[in-house]
Parts: C-alpha cells; structure tokens; sequence
C-alpha cells in the first residue's frame, strides 16, 4: 500500500476509533435524550433507586432526616431540555463549559403511585446541536413535585 493511501486511511480511522472510545466512555452523546437518560439512571442509582415526592436539593438528601424517598419501580423522562449556560462561542474559550438539563420524570413508585417531578441540574460539558460533549459531572440537581396521580 502506498504511503499516501496509508495517510488517507489513518485519516479516517483515527476519527472513528476515537469517537467510538468517547462515546464507550461516555464523553460523548449523540443526542440529548440519551445524556438525560444516563445521568438520570446513575442519579436514581446513586439513591438506591428512590426519590423523593417533594421538593428538594438532592445534594442535601443526607442532611435532612424529614425528606423520604420513595422507592421507584420505573421512570420516564419527557420534555427534556439542555443547553449551554453561555453563548456557544464564549463556552468554546471556557476551560469549564457547563450546560444546564431540566426534564419532566414521569416516575411510577413501588406502591403504585406516579408523579411528574420536575428535575434540573447542571453539568460540565458543551451541547453542540443534538450532540453532548460531556467533561464532568455536576450536582445532582433539584427536584421538584409538579402533579401527582
């Protein structure tokens, strides 16, 4: 094989084996749902999958012995919102670009209950159209109860 077929091939390769990697790792997602569903997975993880039916910081669950978390048996995020905190151009020159998510989780309890809990948070990262680029993790954010059924 020529050399400059060779160039040409790693040209290419090099791009798709690196974004295969990022995505794995998950650096990288392909569409805003996706990056929603994965931090909310590992938030309602992280709770032994609970959460509470009121509003509250959940980095202030442990402090506070009068929130009760309810056991969830399933969960759907809907109406799922991210964008960057700054205008595109000024979050590319920012060493910690962060974007905000907010989503309607439609949660289904243990005990058959449901409720629409409103969650938002931020985390480091840039959105670039329907793509996240994801640098860190954030807060777990805010929840509040919007409707209960």
């Amino acid at each position: 094989m020529s050399k400059k077929k060779t160039a040409v091939l790693l040209f290419i390769l090099i791009p798709v084996v690196a974004g295969a990697i990022l995505i794995q790792t998950e650096m990288v997602y392909l569409s805003h749902e996706a990056a929603v569903n994965d931090t909310v997975f590992n938030l309602v993880a992280k709770n032994e999958h609970a959460l509470p039916n009121q509003e509250v910081d959940l980095a202030r669950l442990n402090q506070n012995p009068d929130i009760f978390l309810n056991e969830i048996s399933q969960w759907k995020a809907e109406q799922i919102e991210l964008k960057n905190t700054v205008p595109f151009f000024q979050t590319i020159l920012d060493d910690d670009p962060i974007y905000r998510l907010q989503t309607d989780l439609q949660v289904t309890f243990a005990d058959g209950s449901q409720s629409t809990l409103a969650w938002e948070s931020w985390r480091y990262g840039v959105i670039i159209g329907p793509i996240v680029i994801s640098l860190g993790d954030g807060p777990p954010g805010f929840i509040t109860a919007v409707a209960e059924s």
